[in-house]
């Protein structure tokens, strides 16, 4: 991600992105509905968490249980929360078991921007993005500083964020590090207890050229504890009769390490290499498990990323080819309500993008093929359209395909179901993106979303275990105004 600069004559330009197409590209270019939350909006936001600075975007609902660190749904365009991808510098983080990011645990001070991208990307970037995409930018290449930051609030909240960098040549180290502590407030009417949270996070990276090949490792560390109540109603359901107290534990990591350079003056590689652990204990016995062990989820997920730029051509035509590998390795392991699992996924995608400039008009096609046991082969597609009506207004048009594979939760979880179907999306929209001035951008867009089995819980009172199971609807359909 590359901050915005100045040209010969003083204009200020749009920010890169890279969330979009997987190759930079100016934000006010893209023919994707796109948001950047810049490093001085996060500042700004004083929020304790990611999903406090995405809730003030058009198209993106956040929904809460509770207040610090208890869950948090995101919601793209109306899309179900499990229907969108989250990463941190390209990483997915989401869980596997129930394909849930835990925004409730990230802090927005160790990020540098918050990229946006609306709409479908299956087609670059594999399951679940119908929705859309998420990605957090650390921060690192900036100039060499410190920075420190302290607050204090209500209910006993309290942060304290430190982060610094050092550059030289073509070198550079970086780390942050932030605390919060919540003493929380109940969430039920009636109940007295607070429900507490804690949470130290961290990142590091490093990064350095050797013999024109840039070589790079990040980390990324959250953990600490939440408190919650568990509610029980009176025999006729009409109010709670007792609360119980409850605590969690969680740890989610992130280690990647990277490799890029030419191979020719028209070709760019990039190989990645991560894992991501997601890890939530319940600190409670589970009275409906044999021998009442703790309720449980784990991720373990190893990722790699070979990704391809050719320039295939430059001047009165721009033509670039992009083209690359997803694979990854993830086990999980699950116990809630007594009901457990453990499931290993080995799953691939594989994406050809090619991006075309001529004149006013810019063209994108791209196509993904994805692999998942017990699925088959999924294609998906992306084809979008601009027309420069002038330097500051773009119209675009776009249509595309995505799909979700069901989570190990989906089948095998609360309410399971192993025969479900994946969910597959149609999507079809028009817009037109404006500068007015320096610093304002007027946008609008029109969307429809089609899904087809579409995956919801469904009540059932012949079900005497879980009250209803997991099913496939057939046809769902989302369309909206922004």
């Amino acid at each position: 991600n590359q901050l915005a600069r100045a040209d010969d004559t003083g204009a200020a330009l749009s920010e890169m992105i890279v969330t979009a197409t997987r190759v930079p590209e100016r934000a006010d270019q893209a023919l994707e509905p796109v948001i950047v939350i810049d490093r001085q909006a996060l500042e700004d936001s004083l929020a304790i968490d990611v999903g406090d600075v995405l809730r003030f975007h058009a198209g993106i609902d956040i929904d809460r249980t509770g207040g610090p660190g208890q869950p948090l749904s995101v919601f793209i365009r109306g899309a179900n929360s499990d229907q969108s991808i989250v990463m941190i510098d390209g990483v997915r983080i989401n869980s596997g078991t129930q394909a849930l990011a835990p925004l409730m645990n990230i802090s927005p001070e160790l990020f540098d921007s918050i990229e946006i991208v609306k709409g479908p990307r299956s087609a670059i970037y594999g399951t679940d993005a119908i929705g859309g995409v998420i990605n957090l930018i650390t921060r690192t290449g900036a100039a060499s500083g410190a920075d420190v930051m302290l607050d204090y609030g209500r209910y006993g909240s309290g942060e304290f964020a430190v982060d610094g960098r050092y550059t030289v040549d073509r070198s550079s180290v970086q780390a942050a590090l932030t605390g919060q502590h919540s003493a929380g407030f109940p969430t039920y009417v009636g109940d007295t207890i607070d429900s507490g949270y804690k949470n130290l996070s961290g990142t590091a990276a490093i990064s350095t050229e050797l013999a024109g090949v840039e070589l790079g490792a990040r980390f990324y560390q959250a953990t600490g504890a939440s408190q919650y109540a568990n509610a029980v109603y009176n025999a006729d359901f009409t109010a709670f009769q007792s609360f119980t107290p409850l605590n969690e534990d969680f740890s989610d990591r992130l280690l990647a390490l990277h490799a890029a350079g030419e191979l020719t003056d028209r070709w760019h590689m990039r190989l990645t290499l991560s894992r991501v652990v997601d890890d939530l204990h319940q600190e409670q016995a589970d009275p409906y498990a044999p021998g009442n062990a703790r309720d449980f989820d784990y991720t373990s997920r190893d990722t790699i990323d070979w990704q391809n730029d050719v320039k295939v051509a430059s001047g009165w035509l721009n033509q670039t080819l992009t083209f690359g590998a997803i694979v990854y390795n993830e086990d999980t392991h699950s116990l809630s309500y007594g009901t457990g699992y453990t499931i290993s996924t080995h799953a691939q995608t594989y994406y050809l993008q090619d991006q075309l400039q001529l004149g006013s008009n810019r063209l994108l096609l791209a196509t993904g093929l994805a692999h998942y046991p017990g699925f088959g082969d999924h294609q998906t597609w992306n084809a979008e359209y601009g027309y420069a009506v002038s330097a500051r207004t773009l119209l675009t048009l776009s249509a595309g395909t995505a799909f979700r594979a069901p989570s190990a939760t989906d089948r095998f979880g609360f309410g399971g179901s192993p025969d479900l179907l994946p969910e597959s999306s149609r999507n079809y929209e028009v817009g037109i993106k404006s500068h007015i001035g320096e610093h304002q951008e007027l946008t609008l867009a029109a969307f429809q979303d089609t899904i087809d089995n579409l995956i919801v819980f469904v009540n059932d009172p012949s079900n005497l275990l879980y009250g209803g199971e997991n099913r496939n609807v057939d046809r769902a359909r989302i369309r909206g105004i922004e």
